[in-house]
């Protein structure tokens, strides 16, 4: 990611800020051997990019003058390095569903899922299954552009055509009960998933049956698929 998105000036610009947040255009170009316009242009950009913020500093031992303007990362900048969350997820996952036992998996699950539920229960409250569709859609597109809504003959279809949690989930498929039980519950009818990325697909996709109405008393487990 780092090399595909920054070109080689701003990846050395991020290559010195990750190794010391807060520098001046004037430390920068000195580092870099280039002018100070030059990492101005650049720096600028970045901060357009959301990659980079600016903030002053007064001068040290009180000298006068205007404060001197640093520049770091954001943290959005700061994930353009390798970060090991996933690793971590699985690491914590692992002691938890295989040293505790199944029936901490779980619990586990369970509040996980109402705590992705909560601020979505009340923002589709009172609302018909094609009002919550459509609210569901224009909040999934504000977070997930590559997430979308598919209307079928006697449905609809939501894909997922990129999955946040994808390494911690094949290792763990248990976890997308969650997304399964939380559209059951904010939609009110059976939801039932249909291609998996743990089976070597380029997508999760959801099938949500509106005739089918199920309103389930607390979380289950997603079935296992059938083998053919």
């Amino acid at each position: 990611m780092f090399r595909e998105v920054l070109g080689p000036t701003k990846r050395e610009i991020a290559n010195q800020l990750n190794r010391e947040n807060g520098l001046t255009l004037a430390v920068l170009a000195e580092r870099l051997g280039i002018s100070r316009e030059a990492v101005r242009i650049q720096i600028n950009e970045m901060i357009h990019d959301g990659w980079v913020a600016r903030s002053t500093q007064l001068r040290r031992g009180g000298k006068a003058g205007r404060p001197a303007t640093l520049y770091q990362l954001t943290p959005a900048g700061q994930h353009l390095f390798p970060k090991q969350y996933d690793k971590l997820a699985q690491l914590l996952l692992q002691v938890l569903f295989e040293v505790e036992g199944l029936d901490c998996e779980h619990q586990i699950l369970s509040d996980l899922t109402e705590q992705r539920l909560a601020p979505w229960r009340e923002r589709l409250a009172g609302l018909s299954l094609d009002e919550k569709l459509q609210a569901l859609k224009e909040l999934y597109a504000a977070g997930d552009r590559f997430t979308e809504l598919e209307r079928l003959d006697d449905g609809w279809r939501l894909v997922e055509f990129n999955c946040p949690f994808l390494n911690v989930a094949l290792r763990y498929p248990s976890l997308c009960s969650t997304s399964v039980n939380l559209l059951t519950r904010l939609l009110g009818v059976r939801v039932v998933r249909e291609e998996r990325f743990q089976d070597g697909a380029n997508r999760c996709t959801f099938r949500i049956l509106p005739d089918q109405p199920c309103e389930p008393p607390g979380f289950e487990l997603e079935p296992e698929p059938q083998r053919v």
